[in-house]
């Protein structure tokens, strides 16, 4: 905390949670730092290739189940609802959208 102590006061909280955002990746709203690519390609987790096919269904539906965590980069390019206002997390809306993208 002593690091904000030369700003004044009315800055030093906000000053603080900026910095808790950046260490988190995220801010206090769980919505990711980073950029938002929605281009549903989660799969290999951890580690997506550029084609977007069932692989990219099972591992967003296991963020959907609880199976796996989502990280911040698969937030990026998984997080597809609503569209264009990405909510922070993979959940039933996204996991519907990528269906509609890959089966239909």
């Amino acid at each position: 905390m002593s690091d904000y102590a030369n700003l004044p006061p009315e800055l030093q909280d906000g000053a603080i949670q900026l910095a808790r955002d950046a260490a988190l990746g995220c801010n206090k709203q769980g919505v990711p730092l980073n950029f938002n690519y929605a281009d549903r390609n989660v799969a290999f987790w951890g580690a997506p290739d550029t084609d977007v096919n069932g692989a990219d269904l099972l591992v967003c539906l296991q963020f959907v189940l609880g199976l796996k965590t989502p990280t911040n980069e698969d937030l990026a390019h998984g997080d597809l609802y609503p569209i264009g206002a990405p909510d922070g997390q993979i959940g039933l809306p996204d996991d519907i959208q990528l269906q509609k993208l890959v089966l239909f």
